[in-house]
């Protein structure tokens, strides 16, 4: 899908803001304001650019998550960001299952060099 350069630059600004909400120094870090006069004169290339995506998070996603626009019509025209803040804060339920799945990759992981130790030990029989 095709954006506008105002699009990709209120997706830009509103990723800022969010990243602006608890990590914030004055001193170092440009306000949101600053930001954008930073941001509205860049090239549609440079704007892309300045999202940071890549082969695993594509424009669509990015675009998906922090702009006004939604490329797979998955969620209407309702910013990602207000379904973050209906999440805060988190359920335990979704650290439980973070921490579940967590330990079964590490059983699993550890079966797995338990086979290569028994295999190695046959080898060498």
């Amino acid at each position: 899908m095709n954006y506008t350069n105002q699009q990709l630059i209120d997706a830009l600004v509103k990723e800022y803001e969010w990243l602006c909400h608890d990590d914030f120094n004055p001193e170092e870090d440009p306000t949101p304001e600053e930001y954008l006069d930073s941001i509205k004169d860049l090239s549609y290339d440079e704007l892309v650019e300045e999202t940071s995506i890549d082969d695993t998070f594509t424009l669509d996603e990015y675009m998906l998550t922090w702009g006004d626009v939604d490329p797979w019509n998955l969620r209407g025209r309702q910013p990602m960001q207000s379904v973050w803040k209906t999440m805060e804060p988190y359920p335990d339920e979704m650290f439980e299952e973070a921490e579940r799945r967590e330990r079964e990759r590490q059983v699993l992981d550890n079966i797995e060099r338990a086979i290569e130790i028994d295999k190695e030990i046959e080898d060498n029989l």
